[in-house]
């Protein structure tokens, strides 16, 4: 907060045999306050609330042609192009977006190697942000920047349990993300090459994430060994309406001009997005011998997608519409008194299988040097016509040599 005024911080820390606490504040009633209050006794549960507020200043006075800069609706002044050629009679707006965190947490143990954790916070993000977008409907028109709205919101709800030994720990997780844009999935403006007509943009729409965690690590067992498990698995949804028409370029005049809509009647008036994603990872650190430590491990990811699979059929707008090709000739037969868009079928969702094995080791000679090498092969599955498979083999040898204080080498052969 770059604005004149008084700064307030508070600091007070308190504690006992059993319980300990802490409040902590600064810049008290401005845009960048952060304050965190934290408690607890001594191996039994701790807490702790916080608030953090943060803007971003991206510019101060910027100028828009725009009217209602900022808003969802953001139409052209009147005339005709460019309206308003003097920068002074424009718009004056700020770029900047203010980003407020409010969370807090919970962890239990009761003196024991089990302990519990809940942790929840919510981020809002509000404010303008650059955007831009094409003039008219071909690349040679440039694009012209404008600030679309922001209000953005994520709430994360974050669940642990688990256990710490001494030779051994265990730790369930699930984390719940939701993110809301708080209001409409796009924006319009003012395109000065399609008459002034309104275009649209697309803003962020609404997801949410859930997610499974499992992870586990044992240590000294034989060999000197520590073994390490990652497992997670992982729901991405969202949900946005299609738009079922966009502005296309209509007279009877060539080319063709003005502005119409097009619609070209898509197969869903819906997407839904839907990506499932499984990983599992182990890992065998050793060390047999003293000078020679070596690594085993497998790591396998699995991304599913059963995402909407959408598709255009062929469209015309103008006078001579009726003698748009049929959909699926693949021929773009525009002129004078028509445009005409061919049928579109989107692809199928991608979606792929990783799994990859390895191992690494490494020598010592003391002071003289290290010898490492490995091995690595991965294995991928994709649902991709030009590589649907592919398989990849890696050997590797290394030798580091030390000469001195300030003088090392190193040689890698793969």
């Amino acid at each position: 907060d770059p604005s004149s005024g008084v700064i307030g911080v508070i600091d007070v820390r308190g504690s006992s045999r059993s319980y300990y606490m802490g409040l902590f504040g600064e810049n008290l009633g401005r845009d960048d306050q952060y304050v965190n209050a934290r408690g607890g006794a001594y191996d039994v549960f701790k807490a702790q609330v916080y608030s953090d507020r943060m803007p971003h200043n991206l510019s101060f006075n910027a100028l828009s042609p725009l009217n209602w800069v900022g808003g969802p609706l953001q139409p052209a002044p009147a005339g005709a192009y460019p309206p308003a050629t003097n920068p002074a009679t424009w718009n004056k707006f700020d770029y900047g977006l203010q980003r407020n965190t409010l969370g807090g947490n919970v962890e239990v143990n009761a003196k024991s190697p089990f302990f519990f954790r809940v942790d929840y916070n919510e981020v809002e993000t509000t404010g303008i942000r650059p955007s831009s977008g094409q003039l008219g409907t071909g690349s040679g028109n440039g694009l012209m920047e404008f600030g679309l709205p922001t209000d953005y919101k994520t709430k994360n709800t974050v669940l642990e349990a688990g256990y710490k030994g001494r030779t051994w720990n265990v730790k369930l997780g699930f984390l719940d993300s939701k993110f809301d844009s708080n209001g409409s999935d796009t924006a319009q403006w003012g395109n000065f090459f399609m008459r002034s007509a309104l275009d649209t943009s697309l803003q962020p729409p609404d997801n949410e994430l859930k997610k499974w965690s499992l992870n586990f690590s044992a240590r000294e067992l034989p060999l000197d060994t520590t073994l390490l498990v990652r497992l997670t698995q992982s729901e991405l949804t969202s949900d946005v309406g299609i738009m079922s028409g966009g502005l296309k370029p209509v007279s009877n005049v060539a080319p063709p001009t003005g502005v119409g809509y097009l619609v070209t009647a898509p197969n869903t008036d819906t997407f839904y997005g839907k990506h499932e994603t499984t990983t599992a990872t182990f890992s065998l650190n050793s060390t047999p011998m003293k000078g020679l430590g070596t690594r085993l491990y497998y790591e396998y990811y699995d991304k599913a997608n059963d995402s909407t699979h959408v598709n255009y059929a062929a469209g015309g707008l103008g006078t001579d519409a009726a003698n748009c090709p049929n959909p699926g000739t693949g021929i773009q037969s525009s002129n004078a008194s028509r445009f005409c868009i061919t049928a579109f079928n989107g692809p199928e969702p991608f979606e792929y299988t990783k799994n990859e094995f390895g191992f690494d080791a490494n020598y010592s000679f003391g002071n003289r040097g290290k010898l490492l090498g490995g091995a690595n092969f991965v294995t991928v599955e994709r649902a991709l016509e030009p590589a649907d498979e592919t398989d990849d083999w890696k050997l590797w040898a290394e030798y580091r040599a030390s000469f001195g204080e300030n003088l090392s080498g190193r040689l890698k052969y793969q």
